[in-house]
């Protein structure tokens, strides 16, 4: 069985019993003492009651077993749970967030969306009792949660959307703002808003109609957030592929934020526009300074599971004891008390548990109240913020108009950090008009602002000096209400010595930017004149090395040229080799064949002086012959010899003429003149052939 005590510190009233167990210890003793010093063992039954011992210690029991049930009525033990109904009080606030692929540009980082989702949960945290609830939209608009005051659920919900939750794509602002309209509960729109995160492009759903129309016919106050640079825009990446963007038309699409039309969407919504751009917005302060300014209206009211109360239990046993006790005598024969009787004890013991009960009746009845203020106090002095604030809200349960508790809350939850919903509750604290608490609500409220100025210090310090001014304010107004205030005035000083220092290092930051300005234009300048010199010396190099190469050129081209004039040279000289060679050949065949000519002509020479010697000779034979038959027959023959002397001598001559050529065989010579005017003429023809190949023959440049 679960068990839950309500208030531990009347644990406390404990000693009570011990001392009254002592004082009845004592009495008891005492008794037998004075017992025993008037009369001896024998005579004490005459004196006293048989069982008056007995009975003291059964009336003693009975005061202390109903002092114990007192004590645990004060302490407030509780088990078993009950559903209980609380009011509640507050404003609806519906979000439409932007969820198009262009809400995946990057120039917010990490992108806009993700933006979007933390400045969400910002204002979300800021609200303290409000309703809230969630639109997406892209080409299509979706209502993700309804209204609720579950801001835990709202937030895991937020956390999950995205643009796989609208399939068509596109960007219908118009559409988004109606569906956001019909989600509100009341047709009445005083207490109701909507806050739009978006990036402003739209696609001819007329935003700005419908805000005019929802703010004039429902009295919805519409409020705008711009997300993306207006300027240059960002490149919007392919869900598809990490490493690349959308593309339209082989272009890349950049997408920038409209600024225009979200402005006149809240300005005929009774709104306002928050450009937030790339930067971090404070969306706490947005809410507070805007949003916060929708007026509340009471909600139905809202049912929590708490623990039932026990105390009636304790409260009816510890009187039934104390009943008990009154009821029983203290002694069982003698009709008279006896002179050493206790009656005084009973009688006044009896009367002190009764006032005692009484006392604790009207304690408990304000038990359940009480006992969590202190419990709640109890775990703040310790530390444990969150079991205080638990106590402080169950408290408020019963009562949560209370200054007291809302005081108690709001001290709890800036111990806790939470700083927007401590100065929430510090607000409503001086609302209910309690002057006791005027001065600390408006004290705690400057150590709010004081506290968030601190945070803000170090990362922007001109809404730190902001805020440092506020709480100055709320110093002011503290000290105001109580002159004696030494702690708001100390903290006065720390925040005027704050915001000097401040101011002075936020005038060395802007000194140190200009400086910093003034260096990188100058190693600017600088890099652009070592930029210009690099470029000049790759120019001079790359005109050196044109030129390196042009030489090189004209050096190859020369010794290309120097090459084909040697390789001309070298094939005019072989031509030239060669056609003296030809030359020398032709000579020495010309000289050759004139060689044979004079000896075939030598030859036919001797041959003929050879013929002319035979023919000689053969004369000289005939004539001797003749000269011999004359002498014989001188006067008969000699006119015969006469007439026939000139046939005779041609005849033989052509004779032997026709057995020379006919029976003369071709000698070894000319045999050899034979063959070698067959060899000139081979030689000769070789050549000629080969003077016409080189006449043919053109000159190619060599690959080098």
């Amino acid at each position: 069985m679960d068990i839950q005590f309500g208030n531990l510190t009347s644990l406390y009233w404990l000693w009570m019993v011990a001392a009254v167990v002592v004082v009845l210890g004592v009495a008891i003793v005492a008794r037998h003492r004075a017992l025993a010093r008037f009369a001896t063992a024998n005579l004490l039954h005459r004196f006293a009651a048989k069982n008056g011992s007995k009975r003291y210690f059964v009336k003693s029991l009975l005061v202390v077993a109903a002092m114990i049930a007192l004590i645990a009525a004060l302490v407030d033990v509780r088990w078993g749970k009950v559903w209980r109904e609380v009011p509640q009080r507050g404003i609806e606030v519906m979000f439409v967030l932007d969820v198009s692929r262009s809400m995946l540009a990057e120039d917010a980082t990490p992108n806009r969306l993700q933006r979007a989702k933390q400045q969400i949960e910002d204002m979300t945290d800021a609200m303290a009792g409000d309703r809230v609830g969630l639109v997406v939209f892209s080409g299509d608009s979706r209502q993700m949660v309804p209204l609720t005051s579950h801001h835990h659920d709202f937030k895991k919900t937020l956390a999950e959307v995205g643009p796989h939750d609208i399939a068509v794509g596109g960007s219908r602002l118009g559409d988004a703002l109606k569906m956001a309209a019909e989600g509100f509960l009341d047709e009445t729109g005083n207490h109701q808003a909507i806050v739009v995160f978006t990036d402003g492009e739209d696609q001819e759903s007329q935003p700005v109609k419908v805000a005019q129309q929802l703010h004039d016919e429902r009295d919805i106050r519409i409020f705008t957030v711009g997300l993306g640079d207006m300027d240059q825009g960002a490149r919007i990446p392919d869900t598809h592929s990490r490493r690349s963007f959308v593309e339209y038309q082989g272009e890349q699409v950049w997408s920038k934020m409209d600024g225009s039309t979200l402005k006149q969407v809240a300005l005929e919504g009774g709104g306002a526009y928050i450009p937030a751009g790339t930067k971090q917005v404070a969306m706490d302060q947005v809410y507070h300074n805007y949003v916060e300014q929708v007026e509340e209206q009471d909600f139905e009211t809202a049912r929590i599971n708490s623990y039932i109360p026990r105390f009636q239990w304790f409260v009816g046993a510890g009187l039934l004891l104390l009943v008990i006790d009154t009821l029983l005598p203290a002694t069982a024969r003698a009709p008279k008390p006896s002179l050493l009787s206790t009656r005084w004890f009973g009688k006044s013991t009896t009367a002190a548990a009764i006032a005692f009960c009484l006392l604790a009746t009207n304690i408990a009845a304000a038990a359940p109240t009480e006992s969590l203020v202190k419990q709640g106090n109890e775990a703040l002095h310790a530390g444990d913020v969150e079991t205080a604030l638990s106590s402080y809200q169950e408290a408020a349960a019963d009562d949560p108009n209370s200054p007291q508790l809302l005081y108690n809350q709001a001290v709890a939850q800036y111990r806790g950090g939470q700083l927007e919903a401590a100065r929430h509750l510090f607000t409503q604290t001086l609302a209910t008009g309690n002057k006791a608490l005027d001065a600390k609500a408006r004290y705690n409220l400057g150590n709010c602002d004081y506290a968030e100025a601190v945070q803000l210090a170090e990362k922007d310090k001109p809404a730190a000096i902001e805020r440092l001014n506020s709480a100055l304010g709320h110093y002011r107004n503290a000290l105001a209400a109580n002159g004696n205030d030494t702690d708001a005035r100390a903290n006065a000083q720390l925040a005027q010595m704050l915001i000097d220092q401040l101011q002075k290092e936020e005038q060395q930051d802007q000194q140190q930017q200009d400086q910093q300005q003034q260096d990188q234009q100058q190693q600017d300048q600088q890099q652009d004149q070592q930029q210009d010199q690099q470029q000049d010396q790759q120019q001079d190099q790359q005109q050196d090395q044109q030129q390196d190469q042009q030489q090189d050129q004209q050096q190859d081209q020369q010794q290309q040229d120097q090459q084909q004039q040697d390789q001309q040279q070298q094939d005019q000289q072989q031509q030239d080799q060669q056609q003296q060679d030809q030359q020398q050949q032709d000579q020495q065949q010309q000289d050759q064949q004139q060689q044979d000519q004079q000896q075939q002509d030598q030859q036919q020479q001797d041959q003929q002086q050879q013929d002319q010697q035979q023919q000689d000779q053969q004369q000289q034979d005939q004539q001797q012959q003749s000269a011999g038959g004359a002498q014989q027959n001188p006067e008969q023959e000699q006119p015969q010899d006469q007439e026939a002397q000139p046939n005779a001598a041609p005849q033989l001559g052509q004779e032997d003429a026709q057995a020379t050529e006919e029976a003369r065989p071709m000698t070894k010579e000319e045999a050899q003149k034979m063959l070698q005017a067959v060899r000139d003429r081979e030689l000769m023809r070789r050549l000629q052939n080969q003077q016409e190949n080189q006449r043919r023959y053109v000159p190619v440049e060599r690959d080098w």
